[in-house]
């Protein structure tokens, strides 16, 4: 643990002069302890070096140094020593790129991963930072390797450890980055070279090693425009082939489009295929270009495959037989290779060839063999594929038969959610729910029984029991996990809503109409409307909170009470109208504790229940100060705290509510706010804080965190963090 005193505002100028004082001989100190160490362990034994620490550090603390005091706002703050969890897994839309040393590295949006040598895992060798976020596109020349950031092109020569801004890149959804007329010296700065910046609808091209790029794309959308001018040009690949016989070291760069193949040279020139489809992926090797056309046109329903050796001048068909594999050249496909092996892949799965086209093999349907358009496929060799996916990787070790997630060693993951318990911490990541009992050092996944699924879940716990909300086909259901268990199962005898949710009572209407012959085409653009609505609706149903047995559950904007043993939901009489508030799928703000029960509504109005729901009576205007949204309200011990927007209020009778404050009297605005046992804890941009139970006030005890959180959630004396990108992360306090 590093430990440093930060100097805040002093109450009077003398604590100021001797904060400062105290930071001027304690920088000094540890100066003069990082001298002696370097000349006493050069000459002396390590017992010298303690005895010389100790006396300096002891006369520092005894006479050198005033003693901090609370009353003049010296605070001590202990940075605390972040570790990123492990396991979790999730990583959305990951780039993957394959060196020339076969080393494959996963780019997250926070971080670069490289596989291991015993490919059984990946590795963190980068992590980004909070205030930097990578692009999924890599490429190499000689020994550099070159990554985007959303701003800046970047370079590495250590294999990724560490990297330097080339340049500032021009801003856009890049399809590739293509790199020409490789270094002849070991510097990613040589200008030796050609940059292309592959966008959807435009190219760019840098000569000075991605200082300054210019758009050279304006020409290749002219030369075809008059063609075909009622067809916006999309870029869909971008691939480069070494000229060496005719162009020295030089690389001709290929896009494919929905408008053709194009090559550039000196100038953008149309390739003639042998159809007029346009080009949706290409794949080069050492002599060969290959390129997989566009399906689904009403002439051509299924795409084509054809290969050049000679820079696309003439092509040899190798589309597979559409007689024999109909589903799997219809939509969008990939085409990947590697030495003698060709893979196509997509919607409808995958077809392999062993000699470069001549013949195709189907493996079989596979469930996760779905690339998705744009989506990276890598072949490390004939047999070991890796393919991105939208909540990850999944890796082929059979050349393409089978594929299995392969995500250990990734952090990288979107947290919605944190909840830790006595022994165990869990965490909703992607839509889906998994535990640990190690402090996030290794995962379990949980399932729902009988193969259900969850969809936008929400996990609370009590009585150290998990309990999940989840909207299954289109219904809001409520499970919870039995002790020793990774299934979540219904729990038992909880009724179904008499109302139908609000897709459920669209569907009924479309189909009436189409029953009756009434109004049809006006229900329908109706139904279409409602879209919307209906996502919003389901996003906020099934919000809950438990108090003992009793549930109290959103549906509907309405806020319900079901108790073991009751046949239907009780309506509390508590409805919310109010305009939603920019937190996703935040509807009623709950909490409860015993027969307390706090009841939010988004417009800011807030009720509450001294009997378990029985009756209500509106308590907004004894809160504190006036705010817009509630962000949380959470109870710690008998204490309850309301976060808003404006700040956080707390109430020790139910009654008579104050502002909660730093010890200078400012509020300090939330994120999020989590009880263990009757101290509360929050996170905000500023860092970490806890009330501290001697001045109740707001005591910081970290200056910050790696990264925003998207939840917070105590354990004893460890503190962990969701965020967006990059996992969870915890730390340890001192619990004071």
């Amino acid at each position: 643990m590093i430990e440093k005193i930060r100097s805040i505002e002093s109450k009077t100028s003398l604590a100021r002069l001797r904060s400062q004082t105290s930071l001027y001989l304690t920088m000094n100190v540890m100066r003069e302890i990082l001298r002696l160490k370097s000349t006493f362990l050069s000459v002396s034994k390590p017992s010298v070096f303690t005895f010389a620490v100790v006396l300096l550090v002891s006369l520092t603390l005894n006479f050198g140094v005033p003693a901090l005091h609370a009353d003049e706002a010296d605070v001590l703050v202990t940075e605390p020593q972040w570790i990123q969890t492990k396991g979790l897994g999730g990583v959305s839309r990951p780039g993957l790129f394959l060196a020339s040393d076969q080393t494959l590295y996963l780019i997250a949006k926070t971080g670069l991963y490289r596989l291991t040598d015993q490919a059984d895992e990946w590795t963190l060798i980068n992590s980004g930072g909070p205030n930097r976020q990578f692009d999924q596109i890599m490429a190499e020349r000689g020994d550099a390797l070159y990554l985007l950031t959303p701003d800046e092109l970047l370079a590495s020569t250590d294999r990724g450890r560490t990297w330097e801004v080339l340049g500032k890149r021009p801003k856009g959804r890049v399809v590739a980055l293509v790199i020409a007329d490789g270094p002849r010296e070991r510097s990613p700065q040589h200008v030796d070279m050609t940059m292309y910046l592959v966008f959807q609808t435009e190219v760019f091209r840098s000569e000075d090693g991605g200082k300054q790029w210019v758009a050279i794309g304006e020409s290749l959308r002219s030369d075809i425009a008059s063609e075909e001018a009622d067809i916006e040009l999309r870029i869909h690949d971008a691939a480069a082939i070494d000229n060496i016989i005719f162009a020295g070291t030089n690389r001709i760069l290929f896009v494919g489009t929905n408008r053709g193949l194009f090559r550039f040279t000196d100038d953008w020139e149309k390739v003639t295929l042998p159809t007029l489809e346009g080009v949706n992926s290409l794949a080069a090797t050492e002599n060969r270009l290959y390129v997989a056309t566009i399906s689904g046109q009403p002439e051509a329903p299924h795409c084509s495959l054809f290969y050049s050796t000679d820079f696309g001048d003439s092509w040899t068909d190798i589309t597979p037989s559409t007689d024999e594999h109909p589903v799997k050249l219809i939509g969008t496909v990939m085409i990947v290779s590697v030495g003698d092996t060709l893979m196509v892949i997509g919607p409808g799965g995958v077809l392999l060839s062993y000699d470069r086209g001549e013949t195709w093999k189907d493996p079989g349907r596979d469930p996760h063999a779905f690339a998705g358009r744009f989506l990276p496929v890598v072949a490390l060799d004939e047999n070991n594929f890796y393919k991105s996916q939208l909540s990850g990787v999944t890796r082929s070790t059979d050349g393409g038969r089978s594929w299995h997630p392969f995500v250990k060693g990734l952090v990288s993951a979107d947290v919605q959610n944190l909840i830790a318990d006595e022994n165990m911490l869990y965490a909703i990541s992607g839509g889906k729910i998994a535990k640990s009992a190690n402090e996030g050092e290794s995962w379990e996944a949980i399932s729902v029984s009988n193969g259900g699924k969850l969809l936008i879940p929400r996990i609370k716990t009590t009585n150290n029991t998990l309990y999940v909300s989840s909207i299954a086909s289109h219904r809001t259901q409520l499970l919870h996990l039995p002790v020793e268990s990774n299934e979540l199962v219904p729990v038992q005898g909880i009724p179904d809503f008499k109302e139908d949710n609000l897709y459920v009572e669209w569907k009924k209407r479309v189909r009436e109409a189409r029953e009756t012959n009434v109004n049809v085409r006006e229900t329908e653009r109706l139904w279409r409307e409602s879209l919307l609505f209906i996502a919003e609706e389901d996003t906020r149903n099934g919000g809950f909170v438990l108090a003992g047995e009793t549930v109290f559950m959103e549906h509907r904007r309405k806020l319900f009470r079901w108790r073991p043993g009751e046949t239907t939901w009780h309506y509390t009489g508590l409805e919310d109208q109010g305009e939603l508030p920019p937190i996703d799928g935040k509807g009623f703000t709950l909490a409860a504790s015993g027969n307390i029960i706090y009841a939010g509504k988004r417009e800011g109005d807030l009720f509450q229940s001294l009997d378990n729901g029985d009756t209500w009576k509106d308590i907004t205007d004894s809160l504190a100060f006036p705010f817009e949204y509630f962000k949380d309200i959470v109870f710690a011990g008998s204490t309850v705290y309301i976060s808003t927007d404006t700040g956080v209020m707390r109430s020790l009778n139910s009654e008579v509510w104050q502002t909660l404050t730093d010890s200078d009297g400012n509020p300090v605005l939330m994120d999020w706010i989590a009880a263990e046992d009757a101290t509360l804890y929050g996170v905000c941009n500023n860092g970490v804080y806890r009330v501290d139970d001697q001045t109740d006030t707001w005591r910081q005890i970290a200056s910050e965190a790696p990264y925003a959180a998207t939840s917070l959630a105590i354990a004893g004396e460890v503190l962990y963090i969701g965020t967006k990108h990059s996992g969870i992360f915890r730390f340890q306090h001192d619990g004071r």
